[in-house]
């Protein structure tokens, strides 16, 4: 910002530090068994479980992100009616 003239003054200085380790990383992929431990973790049996496992299988399998998976509605996850009949008699 300041190297831009933003700003008057240079505000980096007064940023504080962020200690990583060398080793440090987010992981990329989970493994099959953490996936497993994770969900298996999880009280099904009540209700906020239930949903919690629900956001999870989202996350997993469709890949959503958080953001996508907050936006969703009802409406977005419900199928849509069959039509009647058969389709293969329109054609």
């Amino acid at each position: 910002m300041y190297e831009r003239g933003y700003t008057a003054h240079d505000l980096a200085p007064m940023l504080p530090k962020v200690r990583a380790s060398r080793n440090a990383s987010i992981p990329y992929v989970w493994s099959k068994v953490d996936i497993k431990k994770l969900l298996g973790a999880i009280d099904r049996d009540d209700t906020k479980g239930k949903r919690d496992y629900a956001i999870l299988l989202i996350a997993i399998r469709l890949g959503l992100r958080i953001g996508d998976i907050r936006s969703l509605k009802k409406s977005s996850i419900e199928p849509e009616p069959k039509p009647p009949g058969n389709l293969t008699s329109l054609l």
